[in-house]
C-alpha cells in the first residue's frame, strides 16, 4: 500500500495525472446521469447524432473534450455544464480512503483500465 500512496503523492501535482482525474471525473458525471435517466451508450448516441462507439470513446475518459462536446452531451442528458475551481488544498485528496472499493467499483472502461494499470504499478 505504501507505494501506492508514495505514486500518488508523487503525481498530485503532474498536470497528465490531473488531467487524467478530471476526464475520469467527466466521464463518471456522465455515466452517473445516463443511470439516473436510464439511458444506455446506444440512446444516449442516438441522442447525440454519434455512433455508439463513439460514446464509448466519451466514456473511456480518454478524450480532450471540448466544452462544445461537454454541452452537447449535456443537452443530450437533458442537464447543464457546471464548471468548478477548487482551492488545491481540495484537489489535493486523491487518494482513496478506501484502495479496495476504489479499485473494485469501476463503472465504466476508462476508470477499469486505469485503476488496473494503478493497481499493477503498486
Amino acid at each position: 500500500m505504501t507505494k501506492v500512496l508514495d505514486w500518488f503523492q508523487e503525481y498530485q501535482d503532474d498536470p497528465e495525472y490531473l488531467f487524467e482525474l478530471a476526464s475520469l471525473a467527466i466521464a463518471e458525471e456522465i455515466v452517473a446521469r445516463m443511470e439516473s435517466l436510464g439511458l444506455n451508450r446506444r440512446q444516449l448516441a442516438k441522442r447525440l447524432g454519434v455512433s455508439a462507439p463513439r460514446v464509448t470513446q466519451l466514456l473511456a475518459g480518454d478524450d480532450n473534450l471540448t466544452l462544445k462536446t461537454l454541452t452537447a452531451v449535456a443537452a443530450a442528458l437533458d442537464a447543464t455544464v457546471s464548471v468548478t475551481f477548487a482551492p488545491r488544498t481540495s484537489a489535493r485528496k486523491v487518494v482513496p480512503s478506501d484502495w479496495t472499493a476504489w479499485i473494485t467499483g469501476p463503472r465504466h472502461p476508462g476508470v477499469a483500465r486505469q485503476n488496473r494499470d494503478l493497481a499493477q504499478a503498486a
